[in-house]
């Protein structure tokens, strides 16, 4: 970081604790969202350009916001599939679920990514490249931006096209 970044972000640092702490009421660890607050922060120093006449703490409270949004998004999604493998399946608590799986890992592959294929291929109503984009974001995980990235579209287009997708599977009652 040059000298000019290095004093946004410590004279701004205040910022950044304000900010996640406007976040404590979602169950996740405030120590967690201050971190995270921070690289929103960092990033919000490296990006900024003095020419847009705007603020730099009026600009680095949606980056460090926008920073924060983005991870929990991606908390959730991960946690959001966690199956609990202590599961007991008998009467007596002797048996779990992970007694019963080689590898937890292969039921998630088994189960959920063939899950995903099938619904996209009975729904007609979807482009492929609808379908391509809806199995980009959810079963591979990636962010919208790296879809654009991947298919040379821009972001918002992706974002037009993902909505329309989950418009027409809703209305299926695929969703």
């Amino acid at each position: 970081m040059q000298k000019i970044q290095e004093e946004l972000v410590v004279n701004n640092i205040h910022l950044a604790r304000f900010v996640a702490s406007t976040y404590s009421n979602i169950d996740v660890d405030m120590d967690d969202l201050i971190g995270t607050a921070y690289e929103g922060l960092c990033k919000a120093a490296l990006h900024y350009d003095h020419e847009l006449q705007i603020k730099f703490s009026t600009y680095a409270v949606r980056v460090i916001q926008n920073t924060i949004n983005h991870s929990l998004r991606s908390y959730r999604r991960h946690h959001d599939r966690e199956i609990s493998w202590e599961i007991p399946i008998n009467d007596d608590d002797s048996l779990r679920l992970k007694d019963m799986l080689a590898d937890p890992e292969d039921c998630y592959e088994a189960v959920w990514q063939p899950t995903m294929t099938e619904i996209l291929e009975g729904c007609p109503e979807l482009t492929d490249r609808e379908k391509k984009i809806v199995t980009m974001l959810y079963r591979d995980e990636m962010t919208q931006k790296q879809v654009a990235e991947e298919m040379r579209l821009t972001q918002p287009y992706i974002c037009k096209i993902h909505k329309n997708a989950i418009k027409k599977l809703i209305e299926m009652e695929v969703m």
